[in-house]
């Protein structure tokens, strides 16, 4: 007669003896989507967000931000903005300054700006934001490495997932060259090309090739 099985029993199944996996990080819900948001990630009400005020980029192509605010109406905010604190309102809510995202956050109040109803009001009143130096941030940035070195990306593309890889890690030109193993040449092009936005618009459109709007981001008279 063989040993005896002790322990408990689920039906007529296997005794279980592995260790059951333990239960998944908290998570919080977004409120005005219901989304569920990852660790690390939270949702801040768009009035508590601003650009930071030593982006050299002062100004963003009407057209180029029409199409981004339609893309996000259309699919929303695909990749959250990534922000620094800012220190305590008045109202003794934390404030934030963007890091990467600026492009993104002028499109979301454009979308706030024009809401025909209180149900888009409340739709854009929120953004979903990472704070930089979090796991997050982070992991933000090797998604951005891992795009360039599959070498996926058109010219425009490229330039800005290089500029907010510096503006999340803050890094040099030098210092992102080494880390997706490329010339500083090559980078300091890419970086020239999305300089001004009207000359990464044109190149995207393909009215500029990659070499000629990285020439013009070479000026450095904006007009």
């Amino acid at each position: 007669m063989g040993k005896r099985m002790t322990g408990p029993r689920i039906g007529s199944g296997p005794r279980m003896t592995a260790a059951q996996p333990a239960a998944p990080p908290t998570v919080a819900t977004a409120a005005t989507t219901g989304d569920r948001l990852p660790v690390g990630v939270r949702e801040v009400a768009l009035a508590r967000v601003s650009p930071d005020p030593a982006q050299p980029r002062r100004t963003m192509a009407a057209a180029q931000l029409e199409e981004l605010a339609a893309s996000v109406a259309t699919h929303g905010l695909l990749q959250p903005l990534v922000v620094r604190e800012d220190g305590m309102g008045a109202d003794g809510e934390m404030r934030y300054v963007v890091v990467a995202g600026g492009r993104r956050l002028a499109a979301l109040r454009l979308l706030h700006e024009r809401a025909a109803t209180e149900d888009d009001r409340a739709r854009w009143s929120r953004v979903v934001v990472v704070i930089n130096g979090s796991e997050g941030a982070a992991r933000r940035v090797v998604q951005l490495v891992e795009n360039v070195q599959r070498e996926a990306l058109s010219a425009v593309e490229e330039g800005r997932a290089l500029r907010e890889i510096m503006d999340v890690d803050g890094l040099t030109a030098a210092q992102v060259a080494g880390r997706i193993h490329r010339s500083q040449g090559y980078v300091d092009e890419r970086l020239r090309v999305v300089k001004y936005e009207e000359v990464a618009d044109a190149v995207r459109a393909g009215l500029l090739t990659a070499s000629a709007g990285a020439a013009v981001g070479s000026l450095h008279d904006d007009e």
